[in-house]
């Protein structure tokens, strides 16, 4: 039987757990209800030189972007591979280890930038110590030329 500081105790925890997930799910549900960002329109490939094009191919190959961005046998920059892929997402993971993904951005009108971040953790169970084990970062720069 629990004495009554024990179960004040238990009381206390449950209230600031659930207190805590409202506090997170009201924070969701407000990030989900922003307005969306107003498209741009794509420019006119004829507005841009041959040297801004050659020095943005430079860029792209020295920045290694069709690892990330083409899928192997896949058109050129159609399109890769994510955050999630790479950090190994669906595979088996050892006892006491999972993933988490997170992703952010930030917006300039002509230079959109995407981050996202997958977490590989350990848990140890005894002492509830959480051990980030690897950290998978993906970033696109945006228009590069």
């Amino acid at each position: 039987m629990r004495t009554f500081t024990q179960r004040r105790t238990v009381r206390r925890t449950a209230i600031v757990v659930i207190a805590g997930a409202l506090f997170i799910l009201i924070g969701f549900a407000f990030l989900s209800w922003r307005r969306d960002i107003a498209p741009i329109e794509r420019p006119n490939p004829a507005i841009f030189s041959s040297e801004s094009v050659t020095r943005g191919e430079a860029l792209a190959a020295i920045g290694h972007c069709m690892s990330c961005h083409t899928r192997p046998g896949g058109q050129p920059f159609a399109g890769g591979y994510g955050v999630a892929e790479k950090a190994g997402w669906g595979k088996p993971l050892p006892k006491d280890v999972g993933l988490g993904v997170a992703s952010t951005f930030g917006q300039e009108r002509a230079m959109p930038t995407w981050t996202a971040c997958a977490a590989r953790v350990r848990i140890d169970r005894n002492t509830g110590y959480v051990t980030v084990e690897k950290l998978t970062l993906v970033i696109d720069a945006g228009t590069i030329i």
